[in-house]
């Protein structure tokens, strides 16, 4: 269910209450929503366009979902449920009829349980009303006892429904209707007449019901009649809002004011206004609204005629003069240049003052949820039902889920984000309804699939999931673009959209295609189509970059576009994506993509090494001939196995933010942007970097409990003492920092660990099981060298030699050390590196190992040195996700780093900055086992089932033990979806023996207390 493009709501009711003509009111459904929901601020509620279906049993129940799941009501109207549970399967017969014994007229509470699972199953919130004591009991089998529970008024209040639950029934219309339908509002006041074409009388008929845009309609919603009737109004707009954005506001704003409803809104702009044009209007003497929009003194004065009159301020004077009685609405800007208008107006008894929504400039977050929105709206009413009308063949086609959830993927990606500036915003395109129409003209530039037979396949493509080719994607706002003061910075918006596109759609457009979607690698190829057109559009700019575009870019940005582009223009890629001949690949080898800035596209890497037999390679020119030697081969192969890790962690990590608390998912949702989008060291270096640290912190201060309770109520062999686990408890409720936790999973995590959580059975622990015995041979010849030394002379050999390196090289005192000192230390006899080793191991065992049969050619002291630190490295990478897999060590080392400097991040050095992320990437899959066995421990499998197995899997699925856990932690359902997870105490005096948690908002971390 998408709040995004609602625009009314439909009240599903089970109740056998209803089979009582008491209860229904004549058996009226609007008697039963009067009683049930009208006292609670219905003023609202009137506009969106609210429905009531009460239903006596299950089997009337199915059918009046059905019908709703199967309608076309599905994707305009929000449906909400109240659920009674105990009532009858089947609607019992009427008076003097027969009984079916087929059927079950009884009341059970099997029934009310099976429509509560058709609802959680199609993710349709509801609240239980119901009279039976022992309901919730009977929910906790299923799972849903989580949900909200009211229990039913006595009949004297003329009401089942008590007024909480009424006010939360209301409030879920609220949350989740996006769009107010004003089309009847809009006719009966005669909005309509001025509209010049379809896609404008469409954004007259819808208003934004969120942010701002909510706000105000609330505000005038709910203001006492005395208000609404004034007859004169002052609102201050922007100067870029629209004449129809405008009108919309004071429609809503007056047209339930007089006793006598408006009939029509006159608009006036102050130039336009003549001495006749207000005659005209006064003589027709009805009960219209009168809208004069004023512009400012400074404005007025280069744009009125000789016809007009010679200061805004006359002409206020005047309409005040000429309409006591009519409702006039002053449109002020909100700047100075109104204040000789106020001071008129505080003049005049009785005006009422009021500030137009908008979104405000620089707000990039609110100008994304207005965009994102309003297409998603758009999409689904034009195109969506468009692509209904044309199914065939009895099959009922709808428009897939990956465009409705992402509407930027059909908008030309310079047009979308010409669209999302917030800082530079045309004017034209400033406001919902004008926002509205361009994205209404927009789509139907590809709605002739009727008459033009090159988008025949559109509605097929839509409905299945797959990419619109380029050329068919929406020029939203091209004509504004194109136009004016915005053409010169097209440049600009081409070269950020071709920056844009590099960084966040590597792998599939904005990185918004799900994984394991069923056109996947359609979607990579397109990401990769669309680079190469947008390397085609920016290429002039970046070429030979203006001062604009540098001002926005530095210059190591550019040369790096400019190197993306040359290597996607270049023919042979041309060639390859075509799949016609054979590819020309002289030249192309002096290409280098540029990785440290943006992601390789994962599906020109592909189709490089599958198509044309070669790799991709994002390094220096002299890198690709190293592979010809063994040792260079390895190293590659060390650096590939690495990047994969990290590779697969992040997937993983993406896989599972919806699986996760919502208060887990939201900070390491920022971390992989982060570490995704490259901007590490850019948000780190920056005031920002407190954004990356709490994120971290938040993060950490979750996950510490979590880890704490699992080794607080568990070890290897089941579940602790019951003395143990109190004893743990209250130690956790005291606890005012997570030293207490830390210490506890430092003393446990040896034992309990690797028994509750083991390896996976996939292809990296093979990979890693290799490494290790890759390096057997080394370990074991430096283990006989090392003993024959032992024997021979008493000293332990390896120790020594990394005492010489560390004293030879520092023999040069303080000055800085050059590569000098690195020849004196190796040759030189007095550090005796060139020595040859004293004793000689038995080495007969290594069998076909000629390099070791006497030793010959590896017999010096250096060679033992290098040979101990090759297989410490090889040995670090491959045992560094075993040893770091359960989390402690970036729980510990960001705890050190935080009392470092309590008031800020600490000021950490890149290698102490990378080492932390690092032990986030390698303990964060541990973290999450943890969690998922406690979930299970406390009884809540369906959230503890959900989390995907990655690297590792629970050795066992622990006995749920809620009695034991509740005094751990509590679960509950979050209002945005997913689930919290609470446990007692945070640091803070104020928070102890509290259930909390630590959320992540907008780069601050909040303490969430639990209402209990």
């Amino acid at each position: 269910m998408d709040k995004q493009i609602y625009t009314g709501g439909n009240l599903l009711w089970l109740d056998d209450n209803f089979l009582d003509a008491d209860y229904r009111g004549e058996d009226s459904d609007l008697k039963v929503w009067q009683r049930s929901l009208s006292t609670t601020d219905h003023r609202i509620n009137r506009l969106l366009n609210l429905a009531i279906f009460p239903v006596t049993c299950l089997e009337e129940f199915n059918e009046a979902l059905d019908d709703y799941l199967n309608g076309p009501e599905r994707y305009s109207r929000f449906l909400f449920g109240v659920i009674d549970l105990r009532v009858p399967e089947h609607r019992p017969p009427v008076e003097g009829a027969t009984p079916d014994p087929d059927c079950d007229y009884e009341p059970r509470i099997r029934n009310g349980v099976a429509a509560a699972e058709r609802l959680a199953k199609h993710g349709i919130p509801f609240i239980f009303l119901s009279s039976a004591s022992e309901g919730q009991k009977s929910l906790i089998s299923v799972g849903l006892q989580g949900r909200p529970y009211f229990q039913k008024e006595r009949r004297g209040r003329g009401s089942i429904m008590p007024q909480d639950a009424a006010r939360y029934i209301l409030q879920e219309f609220r949350a989740n209707i996006g769009w107010l339908d004003l089309s009847r509002i809009a006719e009966r006041m005669n909005l309509m007449r001025t509209a010049k074409s379809d896609a404008e009388r469409f954004s007259i008929s819808y208003f934004p019901f969120f942010g701002a845009h909510r706000d105000f309609v609330e505000r005038w919603e709910l203001r006492s009649e005395y208000v609404r009737s004034c007859n004169r109004i002052a609102l201050r707009s922007p100067r870029s809002h629209s004449r129809n954005f405008i009108l919309q506001c004071v429609c809503l704003a007056v047209e339930r004011s007089h006793r006598n409803a408006p009939r029509h809104i006159e608009y006036l702009e102050s130039v336009e206004a003549t001495p006749a044009i207000l005659e005209e209007f006064r003589s027709r003497r009805d009960n219209s609204v009168l809208v004069v929009r004023f512009c400012g003194e400074d404005e007025f004065s280069k744009k009125r005629t000789s016809s007009q009159y010679d200061h805004e301020e006359v002409l206020m004077s005047r309409v005040i003069e000429m309409f006591p009685r009519n409702k006039v609405v002053f449109v002020l800007p909100p700047d100075d240049s109104s204040d000789m208008l106020l001071s008129r107006l505080g003049m005049v008894p009785g005006v009422f003052y009021d500030d137009l929504p908008e979104t405000r400039l620089q707000d990039a977050s609110a100008r994304e949820e207005l965009l994102k929105r309003a297409s998603r709206f758009v999409l689904h009413n034009l195109v969506g039902r468009a692509i209904e009308k044309s199914s065939a063949g009895g099959v009922r086609m709808q428009i897939d889920s990956v465009f409705l959830e992402n509407p930027e993927l059909l908008i030309d990606p310079i047009n979308w984000d010409f669209l999302l500036e917030a800082d530079r915003v045309a004017e034209k395109i400033s406001d919902p309804n004008e926002i509205l129409t361009e994205l209404f003209e927009s789509a139907l530039t590809i709605m002739d699939w009727a008459e033009d037979e090159a988008l025949a396949e559109l509605p097929a493509r839509l409905a299945d999931g797959r990419p619109v080719p380029p050329e068919r994607l929406f020029k939203t706002a091209r004509s504004v673009l194109e136009e004016g003061g915005q053409k010169e910075h097209l440049p600009l918006w081409t070269v950020r959209a071709f920056h844009n596109w590099l960084v966040k759609s590597w792998n599939t457009p904005y990185g918004c295609v799900p994984e394991g979607h069923k056109h996947e690698a359609d979607w990579a190829e397109h990401s990769l189509v669309i680079a190469r057109h947008l390397a085609t559009e920016a290429k002039p700019y970046i070429s030979k970059p203006d001062r604009r575009i540098l001002d926005r870019f530095p210059e190591e940005v550019i040369e790096n576009l400019n190197r993306a582009a040359e290597l996607l223009l270049d023919p042979p890629i041309e060639t390859l994506l075509a799949r016609e001949g054979n590819v020309d690949w002289e030249g192309f080898e002096r290409h280098r993509w540029p990785h440290s800035v943006f992601p390789v596209s994962t599906h020109l890497n592909d189709r490089l090494h599958i198509d044309g037999g070669r790799y991709f390679f994002p390094h220096a020119n002299e890198l690709d001939a190293a592979t010809v030697l063994f040792d260079g081969r390895m190293a590659l192969n060390r650096l590939e196995l690495r990047a994969r890790f990290y590779r697969q962690r992040m997937d993983w990590a993406k896989r599972v933010l919806t699986q996760l608390p919502a208060a887990w998912a939201r900070p390491l949702s920022h971390l992989l942007s982060s570490i995704e989008e490259r901007k590490l060291a850019v948000e780190w270096n920056e005031t920002r970097r407190n954004r990356m640290w709490n994120a971290m912190m938040a993060f950490q201060r979750n996950a510490v409990r979590i880890s704490y309770i699992m080794y607080s109520v568990a070890n290897a062999e089941g579940y602790r003492s019951k003395k143990d686990i109190d004893r743990a408890a209250s130690k956790m409720r005291s606890a005012q920092s997570p030293k207490p936790f830390l210490e506890k999973i430092r003393g446990n995590r040896a034992v309990t660990f690797p028994a509750l959580i083991v390896p996976n059975e996939v292809q990296f622990w093979n990979e890693q099981v290799e490494v290790v015995n890759g390096a057997m041979d080394q370990i074991r010849l430096i283990g006989r060298v090392q003993q024959a030394t032992a024997e021979a002379e008493g000293t332990d050999f390896i120790s020594n030699l990394f005492m010489s390196l560390h004293d030879g090289l520092l023999s040069s005192g303080d000055t800085p050390l050059k590569a000098a000192d690195l020849i004196r230390f190796m040759y030189q006899p007095e550090f005796g590196m060139q020595d040859t080793l004293k004793a000689f191991p038995d080495v007969s065992d290594f069998a076909g190992r000629n390099a070791y049969d006497k030793l010959t050619s590896f017999a010096f002291q250096s060679d033992m040195l290098l040979a101990a630190a090759a297989t410490g490295a090889s040995l670090n990478q491959a045992l560094r996700p075993i040893l770091y897999a359960d989390g402690y060590h970036f729980l510990s080392m960001l705890y050190d780093r935080r009392n470092m400097d309590k008031a800020t991040a600490p000021d950490l050095i890149p290698a102490a900055r990378n080492q932390l992320l690092e032990f986030f990437l390698y303990g964060l899959e541990g973290l999450a086992q943890q969690l998922k066995f406690v979930l299970y421990a406390a009884g809540h499998e369906a959230q503890a089932s959900a989390i995907d197995d990655g690297l590792f899997r629970l050795a066992r699925i622990p006995e749920a033990n809620p009695e034991v856990l509740k005094q751990f932690l509590l679960l509950e359902e979050a209002e945005e979806g997913g689930y919290m997870v609470y446990t007692p105490g945070h640091e803070g005096q104020d928070t102890v023996k509290r259930f909390v948690y630590a959320d992540y908002v907008d780069g601050v971390i909040h303490t969430r207390k639990h209402k209990s």
